[in-house]
């Protein structure tokens, strides 16, 4: 060893691919691979479109708002089957009570 060593200074940093945070990398590869899918070049072109305005959508909403806003937008938008293990340590988007 060299006596370096890598010391991370946050741990709370959103998973990246690339340059992009996940969030904005995931629609982006989607669109790609379905322009991909279509096997023609005006489906590979409107592909990427796509995931360029999509991209930018993305990207332009979460400058202005709470880091973890998609995953509240998630929580609040999608049926509490399609969330999984997680839906089951939080309450039902549907109760509005305050506990306690």
């Amino acid at each position: 060893m060299d006596g370096e060593s890598l010391i991370l200074r946050r741990l709370d940093d959103p998973w990246t691919l690339g340059l992009w945070e996940l969030d904005v990398a995931l629609p982006f590869a989607a669109c790609l691979f379905l322009g991909m899918i279509r096997g023609t070049f005006f489906g590979l072109v409107l592909g990427v479109a796509a995931a360029i305005l999509i991209t930018r959508r993305i990207a332009r909403i979460k400058a202005s708002r709470h880091p973890r806003y998609f995953l509240h937008l998630l929580y609040w938008m999608l049926p509490p089957a399609l969330l999984g293990p997680w839906a089951r340590r939080v309450p039902p988007s549907a109760q509005n009570e305050m506990v306690g």
